[in-house]
């Protein structure tokens, strides 16, 4: 290849490389999105004919609107102020036919007004600053010729003129005050007047008309007074009509010719050729023209004048470029549909466009041109290599210096001198001169400028230094030669001069050397930095830089590595440090003097950070093959070229992230020629790059550009459909996440077709993975991202962000002039022949574009005969044919671009155990984490919303849940638990995290590291367990034949993170060792509750025991021992024996042996409660309370503190608390506020009391149906009823056990009345004294309060605390009760021995309150009407039902307020009748208000009062019991294991004589287990816990009746006698009128003599039963007062029954029952 064609060659290639313009930095670029933000579609939402081709942009009330013609269906204004989320239609103006449609919508006045035209000449103007759109003018436009249309107006504001574009016409109008004044009517002999715009600096008005613009010149202040003056006319085309036009830059217009071309035009010399009525048209300078074939509209001209906005329709907007006078297309956005309107936001960030049947609106993005990264791959195709100046086994060129502007190439070349090319500008390199050596085998190996002259200085090497004189580039002069600078031995080398020009630095070999240069051809040695002496003999300095503040010479030998000298003083310079690195062959400072970039021998890339004292920190590293040649910094230090030999590449490495450096490519170098030296662009848009064979040219920028809108497709919930997010540039994708990439065209001239994407990966150019798709017809790249994408580190974790890029191999269209080169004589001509032969030979396709099958490597020829012919112009010479044909290959070449985006993809896993609340983030649903220990076992617990696994070895453990779920299991931390806390440092965690879509995560943690473990805490030993027993036993002694219950403090063991722990006992043998306690032995043990329970025989006295309890949470085990010594004899046991051996001789044995039959018989009575009530088919429960021995401890409590408060000390606290004038605060705002108000019912207390507890009898009968019992006396129902009516008699004695009865007799009444009488006086007398000491007395305010609050309530904590103060002082103390447990329940408000101290307290205050003692009195004369004594607080009191309270509380006592309420109205009542006996003439007035003072004067003291109620209700007294009395009140005073047996009983009978004897003896009763071998009833469970015993259940019809129920101790001793009687349901319903009827077939079906003999003693009984019924008007109502149950069997007592003693009570209830319903409904 000769030299004229190489130079040709290189030409073109240069023409294709020119940098990009500074437009392409802007950020601002209108690149707009190439899909809608939003549709508005009116043939949706409105009318099906709503087609729009109109639109209007305005603002109101800060509200951006849109306003659109819809045709037939009127216009509709829009809100857009919110286009991505919500565009709401306003207001709809509906189509009138009168009108016409929508011709034109236009916006003036500051956006104050929209003006509507229609087709029929109507014009409307709208108020659109107002929210409802008024209309403020309607009227018809005309013209001199008659009707008028309006096509649009056109507003210049700032000059204050108003146009009216009409049919042949405009006007210039006012609008002002709502008046709209016609100025000046023009006609024209145009018509369809759209567009007016200024000219000329604003002297000229152009006016688009149907095919011409009409040019009118008049100054502003002429026009606004109507003065318009005709210039000339301007007709683009006589064959096509206009369809817009805009003005650019002044005098430029760009003009659309429809359905022909977009024409831009200077009008500036056509204007200044008028003549006053015509321009010469030849005066139009055309400047560009674009084609403009399908049907165009309107324009939309950017602010500054740059950006010009169209529509072309089926194509779409159009953007132009018109900044530099050409109509460049910027952006294309495609879009189908006829183009309608066009219009440009205010601030330019929407566009909307209207294609007729819809308006799209599309937002302006960030411009991703990817213009900021190199490309080495494009270099597949386009690499070039030029050796016109080579000889014929090449040269070794050293040193590359490119000057621009000036564009000249200085090229050192060893042996063969130096060269210098000149660059014209046009592609042309050509060769102006060469400097000969002209010594063999010495070289200029470097040279350098002396910065402002034409001197260079060149290195011979050791031949010294050259001075040439390049001011004639054609002919340089060699001015001096052979300077050696005074050394004898020397070889120079790199030369660099300061940005002065005043000094000089000189390579060596052995060092540098400063030279001063102020006589540029006598150059003077001023001092030398010899580095051979500072490293040891080191001679290999060929290279160094001077870094940039010109301070320091940064030396790089290349056998040794980096030497740092400081030259501040360049007389004196002194070496700074040295670091060893061995080959090391170039390294550069980047441009921010911050780094260091080093390329060393076989090892990479060095990064290092220069420090502010200029040593050097290593900052990152990146690892290269082969040996580094050279290298340089490109992109503004952001990437580094490298090339390498023996592994002979040419690599790109991203400095994007200096700590982080990474190869993105490498292409191997050409002819596996390496490279010396390189140099990039000004532009950086190629390199030049010296090897041995050749000159290379590398592009690195390509020459297509493409905008990478990158989005992520966000899945809609409950839908298949997905939303865009658009990502922001750089933005790394996530594993999982599903991606979009659009590749918009910019700038693109020529025709562009992206034909296939390739994966480059691991540098190797490869298909799309299965997870890529690429669809060329939209230019779209799919991406699912996959785990497959990344890398692994070199600890094969997966953890770090790893590139992707993808290759577009794009083809650029070749036109029919792309072959045309006035230098190779190829005319346009030609340029088509030669296109059309390289389509024969399949080169090209039938559309311009590089066929897919031609490749660079392959042979090119042009052999067919079509071709030959073509060919032979050049076929003159071999060389002129061989010129063609590399310009043909290398035409093609530069039109394939293998286009490169580059991405990020990172895992979507993301591990972080530093981040302690959220460690772990995906974005994935669902997380598998699973822990693997080396030591210690896994805590088997449950943790909240995840599934937990472990293995049986408890080592592994997987968590199964969300994410979020999963990070607060680790942030409340797994538990582990160590056999041995010395294991902590050398346990290791395996930690497996997975969710299924990313790699997994692994990593071994130590448990220091791994904050989401918490080691377990272990069992420990709290307090001893020998005290703790001691606490109950003292000195662990226990009595013989006495059973004794232990239960073990929860205190005593303590695990910190368990609250159930598993407790074994054993027992010390003989043999040292603890075995478990054995079967049948004295003592058991109960793991569950943690107690000890047994009964030591006489045998084992004055023996002790060791038992070792040991505790565990199935982790860790601690134990502690206790000693029991059987020391202690108890009383009875030694009363047993003296009975035993005196017994005989007294005869009393017998009496004792039965001395718990004597006591049940003589003290039965005080053991009696009051019957409990149920109903069918309703849940009853009653609680029996045990409470140990609290009672006890409480007392000893109390006893200090109740003999230090007085009882004056107690009256002044009580009168200072309950004060009248606080009765709002103590009574109405805690209670009901009935409790103030008058009674004005008849209810006494007695009768709302009776109703209360039997309101299932007047619930759901009738008054007329009522049958009830109330007569007193037994002998009234002999009276009334005869033998043979027993029946009846029975079912009403039945039924009156559903009633509680007033129990006293006439006689016990009037001694109850006496007594009620002498509490009322007493009261009331007390009363009046209390009213004399208030008045007498002033309270005292601020008195400070020490006993109650201001509630009423008890101040507990001041009893308490008083408590423990008299127990710490006293000095002696028999035995500790004071425990920490105890300690712990005093502490606590709602513990029960808080409780009793508390209600203690309050039985004390009580008494020492005469009026309160009073009240307590008469309201227990009251209950007892209905109550026994033992349980009369029942009728104020009751407990909740079904509630779950703690072994340490209480249950809740709730307060019967209107029974209280009408105990204390008639309280109050019965002192105003004693007032009344004294005091006969009050008025009623006075009468009423002494009422109301009385019952104040009670009422003041409920809540002390309540308090006390709750404390009798749970047997709460400091009173004496009487003998073996336990039971209080709803409480056992006692331990549960004192408690044996509760036992059911049912009436029975024996003989019928003695009926009263059999009752005081109990044989009356027979226990529920001999009559139907069943202990309790069916219907009925009872739970029996140590704290507490609970009778529940529900009865059904079949229950019916009454149960007895007794309760002994250990002894036999009866503790608490009771009945329970089962009624009907309170609400009967047909069910139950079935059954019976069921139960009555039965016994009608069934033949056996008992059946028969019932049902006719049923139906004889019924029929007396109904007319004893049917003679009474009115029920009678009766009374029987007995606890006896009557048996069916008693109907005929004479009759012989051998089932007699089986009988059951419920039988005689259920049929009797049915009896009385049938009777009721009979």
């Amino acid at each position: 290849m000769n030299l004229f064609k190489i130079i040709f060659v290189f030409q073109i290639c240069i023409q294709l490389t020119k940098c990009y313009d500074s437009r392409l930095q802007n950020a601002d670029l209108p690149v707009f999105e190439p899909f809608p933000l939003a549709v508005v579609n009116p043939t949706v939402s409105l009318c099906k004919n709503g087609s729009t081709d109109v639109m209007a942009v305005f603002k109101s009330h800060s509200k951006n609107f849109l306003a659109l013609n819809l045709q037939l269906c009127g216009f509709a204004i829009y809100d857009v102020t919110d286009i991505t989320n919500n565009i709401l239609i306003i207001k709809q103006f509906e189509f009138q036919p009168q009108k016409g449609s929508v011709l034109s919508l236009s916006i003036t006045d500051s956006e104050n007004y929209l003006w509507v035209g229609y087709t029929t000449g109507l014009f409307e103007i709208y108020d659109v600053q107002q929210l409802n759109f008024p209309c403020v003018l309607s009227q018809n436009l005309t013209s001199s010729n008659g009707n008028d249309i309006l096509n649009k107006v056109i507003q210049f504001q700032q000059q204050n003129l108003t146009f009216l574009a009409c049919q042949n016409n405009f006007k210039l109008v006012t609008w002002q005050n709502k008046q709209l004044i016609i100025q000046k009517e023009v006609e024209l002999s145009d018509w369809n007047i759209v567009k007016i715009r200024f000219v000329f600096k604003q002297t000229i008005l152009a006016v688009q008309g149907f095919t011409s613009l009409h040019f009118y010149q008049q100054y502003i202040g002429n026009l606004q007074k109507g003065v318009v003056n005709y210039m000339c006319s301007f007709n683009p085309s006589s064959a096509y009509v206009l369809s817009s036009f805009e003005v650019i830059q002044d005098t430029i217009l760009v003009i659309q010719v429809q359905l022909y071309q977009y024409i831009m035009v200077d009008i500036s010399m056509f204007i200044q050729s008028s003549d006053g009525k015509n321009c010469d048209q030849s005066k139009i300078k055309y400047l560009d023209t674009y084609p403009s074939n399908p049907l165009g509209n309107n324009f939309a001209l950017s602010k500054d004048q740059k950006f010009l906005y169209t529509q072309q329709s089926s194509i779409g907007v159009l953007i132009f470029d018109v900044s530099q006078q050409k109509l460049e297309i910027f952006q294309v956005i495609q879009t189908k549909g006829t183009c309608g309107d066009i219009y440009l936001s205010d601030d330019e960030n929407f566009l909307f466009y209207s294609n007729w049947f819809d308006t799209k609106i599309f937002q302006k993005t960030q411009p991703n041109l990817n213009l900021d990264i190199p490309n080495l791959l494009l270099n597949s195709y386009q690499l070039v290599s030029y050796t016109f100046y080579k000889t014929g086994s090449g040269s070794f060129d050293n040193q590359i210096i490119y000057e621009e502007p000036s564009d000249i190439l200085y090229m050192t070349r060893k042996d063969q001198g130096s060269a210098i090319f000149k660059y014209q500008g046009e592609g042309v390199l050509d060769l102006i001169s060469l400097v000969d050596n002209g010594i063999p085998n010495i070289s200029i190996s470097y040279q350098a400028r002396v910065p402002g002259t034409n001197i260079f200085y060149q290195s011979q090497e050791i031949l010294g230094l050259q001075i040439v004189d390049y001011s004639d580039l054609a002919n340089p002069k060699i001015l001096k030669t052979n300077i050696s600078l005074g050394f004898k031995t020397f070889k120079f080398e790199q030369i660099i001069f300061n940005k002065a020009g005043t000094l000089g630095f000189v390579a060596n070999i052995i060092g540098v050397l400063i030279i001063s240069i102020k006589d540029i051809l006598n150059p003077q040695v001023l001092s030398q930095v010899n580095t051979s002496n500072y490293l040891g003999g080191d001679i290999s300095l060929y290279k160094f830089s001077l870094s940039h503040d010109e301070r320091t010479l940064l030396l790089f030998p290349e056998f040794y590595g980096i030497v740092f000298a400081d030259i501040t003083d360049p007389l004196n310079p002194y070496f700074l440090f040295k670091i060893y690195l061995g080959n090391i062959y170039f390294l550069q400072q980047t441009l921010d003097s911050q780094y260091l970039v080093c390329g060393v021998g076989y090892q990479g890339v060095f990064i290092y950070k220069i420090n502010e004292d200029r040593s050097l920190t290593l900052l990152s590293q990146v690892r290269i093959q082969g040996v580094i040649y050279f290298q340089w910094l490109i992109y503004n230090d952001n990437y580094l070229i490298v090339t390498t030999a023996e592994i002979d590449s040419i690599i790109l490495v991203s400095l994007v992230d200096k700590v982080n450096p990474e190869i993105i490519q490498i292409i191997p170098l050409a002819l596996n020629d390496p490279i010396y030296w390189l140099l990039p662009s000004q532009d950086q848009s190629f390199l030049f790059a010296s090897a041995q064979k050749a000159l290379y040219q590398y592009f690195i920028q390509s020459q297509i550009i493409i905008h990478s809108s990158v989005y992520k497709l966000v899945s809609i919930p409950n839908s298949n459909q997905y939303l865009r997010q658009l990502l922001q540039k750089g933005q790394p994708f996530q594993v999982g996440d599903k991606i979009q990439i659009y590749l918009v065209n910019i700038y693109q001239t020529k025709d562009l077709k992206i034909q296939e994407a390739f994966y480059y990966q691991n540098f190797v150019i490869q298909g799309l993975p299965s997870w890529m798709q690429y669809s060329p017809s939209d230019q779209v790249l799919s991406i699912q991202a996959s785990k497959e994408s990344l890398i692994a580190d070199e600890n094969g974790q997966y953890l770090s962000k790893t590139l992707q890029q993808v290759i577009f191999l794009s083809y650029q269209g070749i036109g029919d002039d792309a072959f045309t080169n006035a230098n190779l004589n190829i005319s346009y001509a030609d340029s088509i022949n030669i296109k059309q032969a390289c389509v024969r030979a399949g080169y090209l396709d039938k559309s311009g574009f590089v066929s897919t099958n031609y490749s660079p490597q392959n042979e090119f020829n042009l052999l067919d005969n079509q071709s030959q012919q073509i060919l032979q112009k050049w076929n003159q010479t071999q060389d002129q044919q061989e010129k063609l044909i590399d310009f043909i290959q290398f035409t093609l070449n530069q039109n394939i671009i293998n286009y490169v985006i580059q991405f990020y993809i990172q895992p979507s896993l993301v591990v972080d155990f530093t981040n302690s609340a959220n460690p772990i983030s995906s974005n994935q649903n669902q997380l598998i984490v699973t822990l693997q220990v080396s030591n210690g076992l896994f805590v088997n617990k449950l943790y909240p919303g995840i599934l937990v696994l472990i293995n049986s070895e408890q080592n592994i453990i997987q968590l199964q849940g969300s994410v979020s779920s999963v990070n607060s299991v680790l942030y409340n931390t797994i538990k582990l638990s160590l056999k041995n806390e010395t294991l902590f440092a050398s346990t290791k965690i395996d930690v497996t995290v997975d969710d299924q879509i990313n790699y997994k995560y692994d990593q071994t943690l130590s448990l220091k590291e791994a904050i989401f473990i918490s080691l377990q805490s272990p069992v420990l030993v709290a307090n001893s367990l020998q005290q703790d027993f001691n606490q109950y036993y003292e000195n662990g002694q226990l009595a013989v034949q006495t059973p004794f219950n232990y239960k073990m403090s929860s205190s005593v063991f303590k695990c910190a993170d368990s609250t159930s722990l598993q407790f074994t006992a054993k027992i010390l043998q003989k043999n040292g060792q603890f075995e478990e306690l054995p079967p049948g032995y004295w003592l058991s043990f109960s793991s569950n509750e943690r107690t000890l329970v047994g009964t030591p025989s006489t045998n084992l006295f004055n023996q002790q025991f060791v038992i070792q309890i040991q505790a565990t949470d199935d982790y860790t085990v601690a134990q502690d021992q206790l000693i029991i010594q059987i020391s202690i004899v108890p009383f009875f046991l030694v009363l047993q024996i003296i009975i035993q051996i005196i017994g005989p001789l007294l005869g009393i044995l017998g009496i004792w042996k039965y001395r718990t039959k004597f006591y049940n018989i003589t003290f039965r009575h005080f053991l009696i409660y009051s019957k409990e009530i149920a109903h069918v088919s309703e849940y009853y429960e009653k609680k029996i309370i045990i409470t140990d021995n609290l009672l006890e401890i409480s007392l000893q409590l109390w006893k200090p503190v109740q003999s230090q408060l007085s009882q004056k000390y107690i009256q002044s606290e009580i009168s200072h608390v309950f004060q009248l004038n606080k009765i709002n605060d103590l009574v109405s705002q805690n209670y009901n506020s009935n409790f103030l108000m008058k009674n004005d019912s008849n209810i006494t207390f007695v009768s709302h009391l009776q109703n209360s507890v039997n309101h299932h009898d007047d619930q759901n009968n009738d008054p007329e149906d009522h049958i009830g019992l109330q007569i007193q006396d037994k002998s009234n129902l002999k009276k009334k009823y005869s033998l043979n009516d027993s029946v009846i008699s029975k079912q009403n004695k039945n039924l009156s056990q559903s009633k509680y009865e007033i129990n006293q007799s006439p006689i016990s009444n009037k001694k109850n009345q006496s007594q009620q009488d002498n509490f009322t006086s007493s009261l009331m007398r007390q009363i009046t004294f209390n009213e004399r000491m208030r008045a007498q007395s002033t309270p005292k305010q601020n008195q400070n309060q020490q006993l109650f609050l201001k509630n009423g309530q008890i101040n507990y904590e001041y009893i308490r605390n008083l408590a423990i103060q008299k127990y710490n002082n006293t000095t002696q103390k028999k035995e500790k009760i004071i425990s920490k447990n105890i300690l712990k329940q005093l502490n606590d408000n709602k513990s029960r021995i808080s409780t009793i101290l508390r209600y203690l307290a309050v039985e004390y205050f009580i008494e020492c309150s005469p009026i309160c003692s009073q009240i307590v009195n008469l309201l227990k004369q009251k209950a007892l009407l209905i109550y026994r004594e033992i349980d009369w607080y029942r009728a104020y009191v009751s407990t909740q039902v079904n509630e779950k309270v703690l072994d340490t509380n209480f249950p809740t006592y709730k307060l019967n307020e209107d029974c209280l309420r009408l105990a204390f109205q008639e309280i109050s009542q019965d002192m105003m009748k004693e007032q009344m006996k004294q005091i006969k003439n009050k008025q009623n007035q006075q009468q009423n208000e002494q009422e109301n003072k009385y019952l104040k004067e009670v009422l003041i003291y409920l809540p002390l009062i309540e308090q006390y109620l709750f404390a009798v209700a749970l047997g709460i007294s400091s009173k004496k019991r009487k003998f073996f009395e336990v039971a209080k009140g709803d409480c056992f005073h006692c331990y549960s294991f004192q408690i044996r047996s509760i036992k059911c009983y049912e009436k029975t009978v024996i003989f019928h004589c003695c009926v009263d004897a059999q009752e005081i003896l109990g044989l009356n009763q027979v226990e529920k287990g001999l009559s139907e071998n069943q202990r309790l009833p069916e219907w009925m469970q009872i739970d029996f816990q140590k704290t507490e015993i609970t009778l529940k259940g529900t009865p059904d019809q079949k229950h019916i009746g009454q149960s007895r129920f007794k309760i002994y101790d250990l002894d036999g001793y009866l503790l608490r006698q009771f009945d329970i009687q089962v009624l009907p349901s309170r609400n009967p319903n047909s069910q139950i009128d079935q059954q019976q009827n069921q139960e009555l077939q039965q016994y009608r079906t069934d033949d056996s003599p008992r059946k028969q003999m019932l049902l006719s003693k049923f139906n004889t009984n019924t029929e007396k039963l109904n007319t004893n019924f049917n003679s009474q008007q009115n029920s009678q109502i009766l009374h029987i007062h007995t606890d006896s149950v009557q048996e069916f069997d008693e109907i005929s007592p004479n009759q012989n029954n051998p089932d007699r003693m089986k009988s059951s009570v419920k039988n005689v209830n259920e049929k009797n029952f049915r009896l009385l319903n049938f009777t009721k409904n009979s």
